[in-house]
């Protein structure tokens, strides 16, 4: 049986490797990745670890954060965290570029992984009987979250109805979260 250190690790590596394989990055550098992220988290640190190894050592692609790029382009919409990536997407300069992508990854990688740590959170609560609580996607509350907004609008009845197939982020760079809610709670808000 797994301590809930051990499942929390698991549930933190599903996600983790659900969103890196949407990348061509090698199994062997995301492993190596994979632990050093588990241990750092957002800090300033994981992203020079994911620098130093993606941006001259290793060539990878993200065919993913391409066609969404490619996406918010045609409509002129981009997502806020992606300005810094929209103007790299538009220049000549490569190494902009590939620093950008690498931020994005780092935002990525983590929130998939947190989404999934929140998952296996919620369905072992459920499991050993609190019962009295649901998930539900939550966007940022500023203007700048409507193209999240939009997209996570089509995820939210699946995840209302159990169906957890589809879990944020939902494209490169997505700070839509899961959310436990207490059913009856002080904090329950209609689901939209």
């Amino acid at each position: 049986m797994m301590t809930e250190q051990e499942r929390r690790r698991a549930s933190w590596h599903d996600g983790f490797n659900r969103a890196i394989g949407r990348t061509t990055i090698a199994e062997a550098i995301a492993r190596d990745l994979a632990s050093n992220l588990f241990d750092e988290g957002f800090s300033k640190r994981a992203q020079q670890i994911l620098r130093s190894t993606l941006l001259f050592r290793h060539e990878w692609g993200w065919p993913e954060l391409d066609e969404w790029a490619g996406r918010f382009s045609a409509s002129r919409r981009w997502p806020e965290i992606w300005k810094n990536y929209a103007d790299a997407y538009r220049a000549a300069d490569d190494n902009e570029k590939r620093s950008e992508r690498i931020a994005l990854l780092h935002h990525y990688l983590l929130f998939a992984a947190s989404n999934a740590q929140l998952l296996a959170d919620f369905l072992a609560g459920q499991q050993s009987g609190w019962s009295q609580r649901r998930l539900e996607l939550r966007c940022t509350e500023d203007r700048s979250g409507a193209i999240e907004k939009s997209i996570a609008k089509t995820f939210q009845k699946l995840i209302a109805a159990g169906d957890y197939s589809q879990l944020p982020p939902f494209f490169p760079g997505d700070r839509t979260s899961l959310v436990s809610i207490r059913i009856g709670g002080p904090h329950e808000r209609p689901s939209q």
